[in-house]
């Protein structure tokens, strides 16, 4: 078993050499087994669950009323370093200070003789070292790093530093039909913050090196932003199945994580989210303060991963492709709407729903239309509709092996568009395709239907986003995305020969209207600045739940209560009068409460929390009957 202080694999049984070594005086080691049966206080040691460097942990009843706990002894042999007496005692103190569900609780510290205990919860369930048995997906992922950020925000709040964040020390409760709870042990190695002396082993590092942030191998001062760099080490096995830096020996590990910048772990499992691999590098930045400086940041933005669609969903051609040598490129021609060609580019690859265009010059907004015209290598060319979705960077594009480009998908493809773009997977001439007639002459509506209707939004809601998709303000980013599509396939049917040309002129001036709406709307940033100069929070939701980062929301925000300096006051207020009303348990009063603050801030992201937590609890509440 790897020893919690030499950090070497000995003998279970014996106890650690290192911390034996820098204690002459330690009396001799007593045989572990002798244990199992003895009473310790009113518990009877049952069996033994774990050995480790420092100590053994057992199952143990309460001799009259049945109950089990967990108790965990120090090797007597460690009891005289008064250093190490004082790490096992300062596990229980910060564990008590921290009182959080999903830490490990310790209900008390004894002394027997020389056998120094704690009496702790007992659990039963398996460390996440055993559950994840190679790279699990965000929807398993990330609800355990998000309870793993609640138990680190509560810790750093009361100033204790985990320092030994592994997927050892992080422990799952498996209820039938329920999703894993967490509880995060171990905090023997823990620092409290307010310490004059950290309680550290001479000439020991402390933490696991697998594991452990740039600082501590350095030797320097740490805080709560240490255990976020360990965070960002489990989100990244997680995701990958693997760890970032490889290595038997501690030097090695030393230097990867001082200086060695770890891949993306979207470059090493192309189908992940990449918002999720952003977030863990972030979290694994070699200085603290370019890393999440709490772990409520990091969790927003990991529950936010959850909303966002995985890039496996796409169609073959538009994921992130492992590295493979390239076809050579097709020519595509992007056509105006009149037929012209606006400009030409390389279609890199090609799949029967979609194609890559190489290339940086051009970058089209994400979900806007575009016509192609795409040729085949041994004659004959298909001219299909497409919509952009997504953006490949020169960055992404590196860590992919890929060129840097856009992504479009085929829209209303036809049966002889179909035989076409089979016919150039394969490399054959493409057979001549009939242009596809415009909707209005197979019996759809007219140009003049779609435009009055359109004509007269505009001129009643002017630049209101809301207003010329027709949607809610609450509505979230596909159903904004569905109405604009809608849209434009109302308008792609205003086109010679059934409409006039001022009709076609004013169709495509409509659809710049809509395609500004929907980046303004569809895009995070854009959508939190518009809806917080306008009040709308239920919008700045949204926009959270859509990927907007804390950071992103933070310097907002700041911008926003500089433009409003009595909002900040108004939210205070409305927010202690929420949180009064939700200790008297008037949940209703409290979120009104809450809604009231967030007019006044729109972007106060711990009240965003606090309201959207009242109301799955009064769901809760109204699904088992209860008052709300």
């Amino acid at each position: 078993m790897r020893c919690e202080l030499c950090r070497e694999d000995h003998e279970t049984t014996q106890p650690c050499r290192t911390a034996l070594a820098s204690n002459k005086n330690a009396p001799a080691f007593v045989v572990e087994d002798a244990m199992v049966g003895r009473q310790l206080g009113s518990f009877r040691l049952l069996e033994r669950l774990g050995v480790g460097g420092m100590g053994s942990v057992y199952l143990a009843e309460h001799v009259v009323i049945g109950s089990r706990v967990a108790v965990k002894i120090l090797h007597p042999s460690l009891s005289c370093d008064h250093s190490i007496l004082q790490r096992f005692h300062a596990e229980a103190r910060a564990v008590n200070l921290i009182g959080h569900e999903n830490i490990l609780r310790i209900f008390d510290l004894c002394r027997e003789g020389d056998l120094h205990y704690l009496i702790m919860e007992y659990l039963e369930g398996r460390p996440l070292s055993k559950f994840a048995a190679g790279p699990m997906e965000a929807e398993r992922a990330i609800p355990i790093l998000a309870q793993v950020c609640d138990a680190l925000a509560a810790a750093h709040d009361h100033g204790v530093i985990h320092r030994d964040l592994k997927p050892d020390n992080v422990f799952l409760i498996e209820p039938r039909g329920r999703p894993p709870f967490v509880k995060l042990l171990d905090f023997g190695v823990a620092k409290l913050v307010q310490d004059a002396q950290a309680i550290t082993a001479v000439g020991l590092v402390v933490g696991t090196p697998a594991y452990m942030a740039p600082e501590q191998f350095e030797g320097i001062s740490v805080d709560g932003r240490t255990d976020i760099y360990a965070l960002g080490l489990l989100s990244y096995w997680l995701s990958t199945g693997r760890l970032p830096f490889q290595g038997d020996r501690v030097s090695q590990l030393m230097r990867a994580h001082l200086v060695t910048p770890p891949p993306p772990p979207v470059a090493i499992r192309p189908e992940i989210q990449k918002r999720w691999s952003e977030i863990t590098v972030r979290a694994m930045a070699k200085r603290p303060e370019d890393r999440y400086q709490d772990a409520r940041m990091m969790k927003a933005d990991l529950l936010a991963v959850l909303d966002t669609p995985a890039p496996r969903g796409l169609p073959a051609a538009l994921r992130p492709p492992t590295p493979r040598p390239q076809r050579l490129p097709m020519d595509v021609e992007i056509l105006r709407p009149d037929g012209g060609v606006l400009r030409k580019a390389a279609g890199m690859e090609l799949s029967k729903d979609g194609v890559f265009l190489g290339g940086s010059e051009f970058a089209p907004p994400v979900f806007s239309s575009l016509s192609l015209r795409i040729h085949g290598p041994r004659g004959g060319a298909v001219k299909l509709e497409c919509e952009v979705v997504r953006h490949v960077s020169a960055t992404q594009a590196q860590a992919w092996g890929m060129s840097e480009g856009v992504g479009v998908q085929f829209v209303h493809v036809t049966e002889p568009q179909k035989r076409a773009l089979s016919a150039l997977l394969k490399g054959e001439p493409v057979p001549e395709v009939a242009e596809p007639r415009p909707a209005a002459e197979v019996g759809g509506p007219g140009p003049e239907e779609v435009l009055a209707p359109l004509r007269t939004r505009v001129a009643a809601v002017g630049a209101d986003p809301y207003g010329l998709l027709d949607v809610s303000a609450d509505a979230d980013a596909s159903a904004i995305r569905a109405r604009a599509k809608e849209l434009r396939k109302q308008l792609q049917g205003c086109r010679a020969p059934r409409a006039t040309a001022e009709q076609a002129a004013e169709a495509e001036r409509l659809m710049e209207k809509i395609s500004r709406a929907l980046q303004t709307l569809a895009e995070p940033l854009r959508r939190a600045e518009w809806d917080a100069n306008r009040g709308n929070y239920a919008g700045v939701a949204q926009a959270l739940a859509a990927g907007l980062t804390v950071t992103e929301l933070e310097k907002l925000r700041s911008r926003y209560l500089a433009d409003h300096p009595r909002a900040g006051s108004h939210a205070t207020l409305e927010t202690m009068c929420g949180r009064a009303f939700e200790q008297q348990g008037e949940l209703q009063q409290a979120a009104a409460a809450y809604e009231r603050a967030l007019e006044h801030d729109p972007l106060d992201l711990l009240v965003h929390q606090r309201l959207a937590a009242l109301r799955r609890q009064r769901a809760e509440q109204a699904r088992a009957g209860a008052p709300v």
